[in-house]
């Protein structure tokens, strides 16, 4: 279960003096995806594998879904946990969808979201509980559109695989995220990221 790799993310950083995280930043989250990647093992899947694949992993069970970022020289995965599984339909790239989500860095601190609820380090993973409530409000978007250039890789190629109503956990490396030198003026340069997603609905 992931919970160790979670646990000794939080422990090598614990041992971090305040002062100095940041420089060591590049190296801890370097440190949780090389954890990632260990714990995943045998369950990594290409960009072109059949959904069926996903859609048999069990809840709880990290995998990895290879995203575009990958290069001739290494491949780049987003890292999984389904929470809870449906029946409902996959969208395809370029379906719009409504989605809830919360984002955290390694060390917990959320930076972004539209609802209350898990922060992606929580290591209760009962997805049926802290559900969005009434008033919270989904984003929407289509998947691969010019329109939200801002929609990381690594969200790009787990969307595809999730299924209407699902609620998965996404860890996702800097380089499938935002990058080493982040595109995005509100997240650190070489971040892995944790979301906490649900897809809603797949859109008219």
């Amino acid at each position: 279960m992931l919970g160790f790799v979670l646990m000794g993310a939080m422990i090598s950083c614990s041992e971090v003096d305040e002062d100095s995280i940041m420089d060591k930043w590049p190296e801890l989250n370097d440190a949780v995806c090389d954890s990632l990647l260990v714990e995943a093992g045998s369950n990594l899947f290409s960009l072109a594998s059949d959904t069926t694949k996903v859609d048999a992993m069990p809840l709880g069970k990290l995998f990895g879904i290879e995203t575009w970022s990958s290069t001739t020289k290494k491949k780049e995965y987003v890292f999984c946990i389904k929470l809870t599984a449906t029946d409902g339909k996959h969208p395809i790239y370029n379906d719009r969808i409504s989605a809830y989500y919360r984002g955290s860095y390694i060390l917990g601190t959320e930076f972004d979201g539209n609802f209350e609820g898990y922060v992606a380090t929580d290591t209760d993973f009962d997805g049926t509980k802290k559900l969005p409530a009434i008033y919270d409000t989904p984003a929407t978007f289509t998947i691969v559109s010019t329109a939200n250039m801002w929609l990381i890789n690594g969200w790009i190629a787990a969307l595809q695989y999730m299924r209407e109503g699902e609620r998965w956990l996404l860890f996702v490396p800097c380089r499938s995220g935002y990058g080493v030198k982040s595109s995005s003026s509100t997240i650190l340069d070489n971040s892995t990221l944790f979301f906490d997603i649900i897809l809603d609905k797949i859109l008219d």
